[in-house]
């Protein structure tokens, strides 16, 4: 995560922190969770991701997201259990 822009590393420390909390969280939880924690960083929906207005087009409600976008965020979530897993440091609150 070296090379991540402050923003980025904070969204990603975010979602795993969320699955090794709740390794139960499902990729729809996840996302609805990032969406909320965006929102509430002053981010909104925009055709185009522009980081200087903070406008992500992946800001919808899960049902609306891309397919490819959902396969994306289970991949996600499935790589930070397995890893999680790996290491035996699940639920570690």
């Amino acid at each position: 995560m070296g090379c991540a822009k402050p923003g980025k590393r904070d969204t990603a420390i975010a979602g795993a922190t969320l699955i090794w909390r709740a390794p139960e969280t499902t990729a729809e939880q996840s996302h609805t969770a990032w969406v909320a924690r965006q929102t509430a960083a002053g981010w909104t929906v925009g055709e185009t991701y522009d980081e200087p207005t903070k406008k992500n087009p992946l800001l919808v409600a899960w049902a609306d997201l891309p397919a490819a976008d959902k396969q994306q965020e289970a991949s996600v979530n499935g790589f930070i259990r397995s890893y999680y897993t790996s290491i035996g440091d699940f639920q570690g609150k």
